[in-house]
């Protein structure tokens, strides 16, 4: 994308330089390169910045974001970054002003210029639809392999049954143009080692790109025929698991993803955005 547009290729590293012009969106720029995290308020309005202002391309600024965040989710930060540009609920979309930035902001920045004031929802040809969550247990009853990964570090909390060895498998550095910080690397080593740590036995984690070899080592060292790890929706390590899950069908292992109860209850009703979502609370919680 950069590589075949000079003047869009310009206009991000003059994004990504931190002399912008626009002196909130440069704040909030080091701010995410220095600790991995800005408010949620400061997130849309970087991203309308980005998007309108800067007319630089959402996934752009989206990849930035899984670069840096400490708290990066890929579905979370994909569909916020789509319904700032106006894609997610198509022609809303969410535009930065100077009044907000000023008001939200307690005057630290009064004066923000150079905004564009005349925004428009950017629009699509591609159709998206909707694709129904895979079928996960919500309970193990036989002994198993633990692998814990970075999209969720507190099984213990859902899973109640006690592994007879754990795992952790953290995903290979990315190659290429785009590469996460080691911030973020090592953010997420540490809370995997700390989940693995936690559990009855300990273990080892890992990184690697290939996850078969680790996992049919651990399970075949301990005789276990069942791979138990948390239900990943969407991403990287979702589809890593689906990998996984194929690759250990040959050796007659099996991989459950083990879903948690108020995720089971709660996504059913996730469907037109939180206000309508808001409305089932009362059932999700009588049905907890």
């Amino acid at each position: 994308m950069l590589a075949q547009d000079s003047i869009l290729s310009k206009t991000y590293d003059t994004a990504l330089s931190g002399c912008s012009g626009i002196d909130c969106f440069d704040h909030w720029l080091q701010e995410l390169q220095t600790t991995g995290y800005i408010h949620n308020h400061a997130r849309l309005w970087f991203a309308s910045i980005w998007i309108f202002t800067f007319k630089l391309p959402w996934e752009l600024g989206a990849n930035l974001f899984m670069l840096l965040l400490l708290d990066g989710d890929t579905a979370s930060n994909t569909l916020s970054w789509r319904w700032v540009a106006g894609l997610h609920t198509p022609g809303k979309f969410y535009q930065a002003t100077s009044e907000n930035i000023a008001k939200f902001t307690n005057e630290r920045f009064a004066k923000t210029h150079g905004l564009t004031l005349n925004a428009t929802s950017l629009e699509e040809t591609m159709a998206h639809p909707v694709i129904p969550l895979k079928r996960a247990p919500l309970e193990v009853d036989n002994d198993h392999l633990l692998l814990v990964t970075q999209d969720d570090c507190s099984p213990e909390v859902f899973i109640d049954k006690a592994p007879a060895v754990t795992l952790g498998l953290l995903l290979s550095p990315d190659k290429g143009f785009f590469k996460q910080s080691s911030r973020v690397r090592d953010f997420a080593q540490g809370a995997v080692q700390d989940a693995v740590e936690r559990s009855r036995l300990g273990g080892v984690v890992l990184q690697v790109e290939d996850w078969l070899d680790p996992v049919l080592a651990a399970a075949g060292d301990n005789g276990l025929k069942t791979v138990v790890t948390p239900y990943a929706p969407v991403g990287k390590i979702a589809d890593h698991l689906d990998i996984l899950e194929d690759a250990l069908t040959p050796h007659g292992i099996e991989l459950l993803r083990v879903k948690r109860g108020y995720d089971a209850n709660s996504w059913p009703h996730a469907t037109k955005g939180f206000f309508a979502f808001r409305k089932n609370l009362p059932i999700i919680l009588s049905s907890l």
